[in-house]
């Protein structure tokens, strides 16, 4: 809502647009300046050194500005960091309620929820081709068992275009798991907002399609999950066993180099707040988009929540699952130098002992192997 004009001349000519929110006083309270400077300070990109020379200019030419300048920014920012978080947390919840991205159904015999980047009746007509499609070649059987079926369905289209999804499928046999899951949240219900929490906090998860809850009776039977299919991916530790598995060499750079990605893109989910409860290698992909460099899909995501702040133990279980999970071609010394990238400038830094001691605790409570 701030226009800016350079002019013929560099002349910066800034304008302010939007003025249905717009009030007059003859004095502003501390508290909407606060706020007015939280909100630009959460929609523009700048350094921190940028943010307090602006502030500095900010009370410089507002004489009558009598909050000292330390203060002051310590207010904006804390203040920017409840706006952000409020933010986070509606632009999560889109999924679940009509809104420019995201379309709601709901009738007698269930809901669907759906990206509009697809239309209700090609949404309809993936869910038709999967019920169908069970013995042939256009659908993929990954895992079966009495709850839950994930298949990959290879969508047959007119155009000649052939998009592959990833299906989750969950049954609820019995009237018990029925009416627990009618009135509680699904796990496809929790994977679906979480992985549009994972999004909207700039972390990669497989963009979820749609969510269909089918019903009978008003019990709900069955949920489909319907996802994209991430090509050429590996589980984590399948990845570190078809890269490093026969190398002996631990001071390998392309290893190194990789030890040092996955340490710093978990230490960007655990710094946004998200903590998955079950973050085993094999709920991790791992994909090569170029030469040493890395994309992470965090998958299964029912069990994650959003915090403001990861406690210790969060953190520690997280580095103990993933630690237990992985093979022992990951050698002790790669593992201590990913806890050391990992924890590189926060305070955990100064508790790895602590960390170290509770990460083998957890496997061995666990009866998981604590390599």
């Amino acid at each position: 809502n701030i226009l800016v004009d350079t002019g013929d001349d560099d002349t910066l000519v800034i304008s302010p647009i939007d003025f249905h929110k717009v009030w007059h006083f003859s004095k502003m309270p501390v508290w909407m300046r606060v706020r007015d400077l939280a909100q630009l300070k959460n929609s523009v990109s700048a350094t921190a050194s940028d943010q307090w020379r602006f502030l500095k200019e900010y009370t410089r030419e507002s004489p009558s500005f009598k909050t000292p300048l330390k203060e002051f920014a310590g207010q904006v920012n804390k203040k920017a960091s409840q706006l952000w978080g409020v933010h986070l947390r509606s632009r999560t919840k889109r999924c679940i309620v009509e809104s420019s991205e995201f379309s709601v159904r709901k009738t007698s015999g269930g809901s669907l929820y759906y990206r509009k980047i697809y239309s209700e009746d090609q949404i309809r007509e993936i869910v038709w081709q999967y019920d169908t499609e069970r013995l042939s070649s256009q659908r993929i059987i990954l895992k079966e068992t009495v709850k839950e079926l994930v298949s990959i369905l290879t969508l047959s289209t007119h155009e000649g275009i052939h998009p592959k999804f990833l299906i989750k499928e969950s049954r609820f046999a019995g009237l018990g798991k029925s009416l627990i899951r009618t009135f509680i949240r699904s796990r496809a219900m929790r994977s679906w907002i979480a992985a549009r929490g994972l999004l909207v906090r700039g972390i990669k998860t497989p963009v979820s399609f749609a969510l269909i809850e089918d019903k009978r009776l008003g019990l709900l039977k069955r949920t489909l999950l319907i996802s994209a299919f991430i090509e050429d991916a590996y589980e984590l530790n399948d990845y570190v066993l078809e890269r490093f598995g026969t190398t002996k060499n631990h001071r390998d750079a392309f290893k190194e180099r990789f030890i040092g990605a996955l340490a710093q893109r978990l230490r960007e989910l655990h710094s946004k707040g998200i903590y998955h409860a079950d973050l085993k290698s094999n709920n991790i992909l791992v994909t090569e988009p170029d030469v040493n460099s890395w994309d992470f899909y965090f998958i299964d995501l029912d069990r994650v929540c959003f915090t403001r702040k990861l406690s210790f133990e969060q953190r520690a279980n997280n580095l103990a699952q993933v630690n237990a999970s992985t093979a022992d071609c990951i050698s002790p010394a790669d593992r201590l130098k990913f806890f050391r990238i990992y924890s590189e400038g926060t305070p955990q830094r100064l508790q790895r002992k602590r960390y170290f001691k509770r990460i083998v605790e957890i496997g061995r409570q666990k009866n998981t192997r604590p390599y």
